[in-house]
């Protein structure tokens, strides 16, 4: 798939020209080694942040709380919190900034009475984050629900259906059977449950299609060479028509699977596949940092197997890449890591003051053990 195979790019991109920096002949640093030095020296931040609520109205108030991490910690890279409120078209409204304690930094945005959009758009970010990808900031549109009068009649939008399809791995590959995830909603990201099925280029029918849960599903695929397939599907009252992506006439497709406290691996590679796609690597890292490294042999056979211990990884989305011979990266697939033992904290509540009379001061106690470390919201 085009935009993963973009974004490995993009990730990889200051690794590779540091490897290419530090080759000379046949010696080569490892990739490993370099995204280590790369992890320490340039950790990227992450930003997320919680509202008190999905949907407000103009004339009200948006709370919120910012979470600032650094690989699987509360950063201290930054010192201040960066936020924009922007309307439909553009325009700043509101550019916030926040000093970060702890990891995280809050304040709120009152929206305007006379906002005549639908929604408010917000942006967070650091000084630190700009040195990266901008798809890293946090973006956010926040629907904004207008107060109508009973004599105006509600207006019912059209539904206009969208569907991605991701082969898993990146690509379809002719001759290796793929499982192909697809994802169904409409103009503004909601879910749509839709039916159907895959067809080619004969308009035969190859499998079917139905989303399982929040407008996403599954389906495998043996696609074939040349070949091309169409998804016709109905959503509602709607029939729609979508082309899966091209197939590839040869390559590498990667799959996993979790197994208890093990993530399976897969590597397929097609019968025609250039030299260089015989000898890879596969590299799983989490938070840029390695956790996984070793050479998978395809000279004498077209597939191979293998488990990732994850038992002792953190908590997170680990990323999975294979790379031919020379490191050029083939394949991708993210897996989430839920090792959550230690997240689960069962803290003592209590009030040590309740008021019961109108807008009265509650002081809420919350004992937590003492290993845990905690910036949070109540609400």
């Amino acid at each position: 798939m085009p935009a993963i195979m973009q974004k490995i790019g993009k990730i990889f991109c200051v690794t590779l020209l540091l490897l290419g920096a530090f080759s000379m002949g046949k010696a080569q640093m490892r990739i490993d080694s370099v995204l280590s030095i790369y992890n320490s020296n340039y950790q990227t931040e992450r930003l997320y942040f919680q509202l008190d609520k999905p949907v407000y109205t103009p004339g009200d108030t948006i709370w919120f709380k910012g979470y600032v991490m650094s690989g699987i910690t509360p950063t201290n890279i930054s010192k201040s919190l960066y936020v924009d409120f922007s309307d439909v078209n553009g325009k700043v409204m509101a550019h916030l900034v926040y000093p970060i304690v702890l990891g995280g930094g809050g304040g709120f945005f009152a929206v305007p009475d006379s906002i005549s959009g639908s929604a408010v758009h917000m942006r967070g970010y650091t000084v630190w984050m700009k040195n990266f990808d901008s798809s890293f900031f946090f973006n956010k549109d926040i629907r904004i629900v207008k107060r109508s009068s009973r004599n105006n009649p509600k207006t019912v939008p059209v539904i206009k259906p969208v569907i991605n399809f991701f082969p898993e791995g990146g690509n379809l590959v002719a001759g290796i059977n793929s499982n192909v995830a697809f994802k169904a909603n409409d103009q503004y990201g909601i879910p749509l449950d839709v039916t159907g099925a895959i067809y080619n280029s004969k308009n035969q029918k190859i499998t079917d299609l139905t989303t399982s849960h929040d407008g996403m599903g599954r389906f495998f695929l043996l696609p074939e060479v040349g070949e091309k397939y169409t998804a016709k599907c109905k959503v509602g009252e709607s029939n729609i028509t979508q082309d899966l992506p091209e197939v590839k006439s040869s390559g590498v497709v990667l799959q996993l699977k979790g197994m208890g406290n093990n993530e399976s691996f897969q590597v397929n590679r097609s019968d025609n596949a250039p030299q260089e796609q015989k000898q890879l690597h596969i590299l799983a890292t989490i938070q840029q940092s390695p956790v996984y490294l070793a050479n998978i042999n395809l000279l004498e056979k077209n597939m191979v197997s293998g488990n990732i211990d994850i038992s002792n990884f953190p908590a997170g989305v680990m990323q999975v890449t294979i790379f031919d011979q020379n490191w050029k990266p083939l394949s991708e697939r993210i897996c989430f890591i839920s090792n959550m033992n230690d997240a689960v904290v069962e803290p003592e509540f209590g009030f040590a003051k309740v008021g019961l009379s109108k807008r009265a001061n509650n002081e809420i106690v919350l004992k937590l053990p003492q290993k845990n470390i905690a910036n949070l919201s109540l609400s």
